[in-house]
Parts: structure tokens; sequence; C-alpha cells
């Protein structure tokens, strides 16, 4: 079906629209579920086709890449991110672990997690689970930025300009007088 249609060039089909959906959805979303926000998404795409275009240029053919980002590649430039990374991908999704690992590879301070019940939407699929992650992910960064911080303000505060700054120590606050 979606052979036919790619030869006639005939994208807005509803039958191959049904066909491409049918095709795609065990990657992009799991079948058994589909999250409320991913379908405003759905419906969303289906009325704008904007981000589609810049993707695949002015043609319907969902499996062909001719828009703005045909051949591009962040493949050989992931290298030059240089802060810590979080790669999150689904187990059964588009972006497959084979995908994926040229990121892990590249970027040098990167944690990779799959999500095992997921497709392309772990955030709508495993909710819970990716949103622990995440958060898990973004206090220790930001632990590690107050840490740094606090570091630069001891050896600011005391002029010491040692590599091994001493730690700050804590006055407990003054007591609080009631009345």
């Amino acid at each position: 079906m979606i052979d036919k249609h790619e030869a006639a060039g005939t994208f807005d089909e509803p039958e191959y629209e049904e066909a491409y959906n049918v095709f795609t959805k065990p990657h992009i979303s799991n079948p058994d579920l589909v999250p409320e926000p991913l379908l405003k998404s759905v419906i969303g795409w289906s009325k704008d086709k904007t981000v589609s275009d810049v993707r695949v240029g002015g043609s319907w053919d969902q499996f062909k890449n001719e828009g703005t980002l045909a051949g591009f590649s962040m493949i050989g430039n992931a290298k030059k991110i240089n802060v810590r990374t979080l790669l999150i991908n689904g187990n059964r999704e588009i972006a497959s672990n084979e995908g994926v690992r040229p990121f892990w590879r590249e970027v040098e301070k990167v944690t990779w997690v799959t999500m095992n019940k997921s497709t392309h939407s772990p955030h709508l699929e495993e909710e819970e689970g990716c949103m622990g992650i995440i958060s898990e992910f973004l206090i220790e960064e930001w632990t590690c930025v107050f840490i740094r911080l606090l570091l630069l303000l001891h050896t600011v505060l005391d002029g010491y300009k040692s590599s091994v700054p001493l730690p700050i120590p804590v006055q407990p606050p003054p007591p609080v007088l009631l009345a």
C-alpha cells in the first residue's frame, strides 16, 4: 500500500495515511496506549505540516528526507558537546540503540538510558520512571554546579588559590528570640 502511494505521489490519500500509521505506530507510540498529549500533537501535526515539511520537504512522503534537514547529521559534531548530557530512548522506537550509540560514543560526559516499555515517547508512556530519571539527572547536575559555585566563592572570599579548595565552614544561624 505504501509503495503504491509513493510511486503515485499520493501521500495525502487517507489510504496512505492509514497504512503509514499502521506501519509506524509500533515505533512512535505504544499501540496499547496513546496518551492524550501525544494525541493532541498528532492532531496538531495533521493541521500544520511545518515540522514535516522542514524534515521531508514539500513531499508528503514521510520515508524520504528531502527537506531543509536533508543530509544533516550531528554525528561527528556531537563531540563538540562539552556539558553533561542525558540521552533517553525507548526500547522499541525509531531512535533505536544503533541510532543513539554514536552520540553516546562522541559526547564526553553522557548518561544513556533506554526505557524498556516505551517507543518514541517514554516521557508519556513511562512518565513516572522517565521523569524520575530526568529529575535525578538534573538534581545531580545542579548539585555539581552548586558545589562548584561554593568552591569558587570560597576561593574568592578567602583568597585561597590552590586547586584543592578547603571545605567552607558552616556556621549555625543566630538564635531567633521570641518575644
